[in-house]
């Protein structure tokens, strides 16, 4: 019986040769390394800019292996916000109820004001017509709407008759009461003095009138006897020396 070998070559697995090729591959991966790094430094001196460039490539390639997370909400920041927001709100209302109270305030005052000028302009009118009498008007006013929609009187007049009478005396007594009307009020106005100075001058002249009409007065009763006399002692002479007229008769 003939046995046949088969040939080495085509049966069994060349484990040597499959060794020794891995070996090398990983020699040239171990070799590829350091001339890459050495290529690396023999560019880094060619030219202006070549470090830059490869910075910039580094920098390219660092910037497409990152990423950025995406940003999430800060519930503290956003409550602050929120809380700012609601402290800005409350100051402006804050400010606005402190302006309408310094407004109401204001208004109030002006009301006050208003309320003691009446009370005031009356008060003087009426001591004018009061002691003024049947020479003086009755009190007329101007008025004012104050902030509260009320009407204030805030100016006053009074008429007063300022004309001399029939005679120096009553002249007199009536410019009396005119200048006691003027001077009434407690604080009379410019032209409160003014109407009581006119008056007292007018009571100058009346007293001077009359003191003129008394002189003549006196003058004609001291000279009112030697008048009579000599008047009688005329009507003697005239009397005794006076020619009666002489009747004739006519013959026919």
């Amino acid at each position: 019986m003939n046995i046949t070998t088969p040939p080495l070559s085509s049966l069994a697995t060349p484990v040597s040769n499959m060794n020794t090729e891995a070996a090398r591959r990983d020699n040239v991966l171990r070799e590829t390394i350091p001339q890459s790094a050495e290529s690396d430094k023999g560019r880094g001196g060619q030219g202006l800019g070549a470090d830059s460039d490869r910075a910039r490539q580094t920098a390219n390639n660092s910037a497409a292996a990152t990423y950025e997370r995406p940003a999430t909400a800060d519930p503290t920041a956003t409550e602050t916000e929120a809380g700012s927001d609601k402290s800005g709100k409350e100051q402006q209302e804050s400010a606005g109820r402190e302006h309408a109270e310094q407004e109401q305030q204001a208004q109030k005052k002006e009301s006050e004001a208003l309320e003691k000028r009446d009370r005031e302009v009356r008060t003087h009118e009426q001591a004018h017509s009061a002691a003024g009498g049947q020479y003086a008007s009755s009190p007329s006013y101007e008025y004012t709407t104050g902030p509260d929609n009320k009407r204030y009187v805030t100016h006053g007049e009074v008429s007063i008759d300022t004309s001399e009478a029939t005679t120096p005396a009553k002249t007199v007594q009536k410019m009396e009461q005119v200048r006691q009307a003027a001077l009434a009020p407690v604080q009379p106005s410019a032209q409160d003095m003014k109407v009581a100075s006119d008056a007292g001058q007018a009571i100058s002249r009346a007293n001077s009138e009359m003191a003129a009409e008394k002189a003549d007065d006196r003058q004609r009763r001291e000279q009112g006897p030697l008048t009579s006399h000599i008047e009688r002692i005329q009507y003697v002479y005239h009397q005794a020396y006076t020619p009666k007229s002489a009747g004739f008769q006519t013959s026919a």
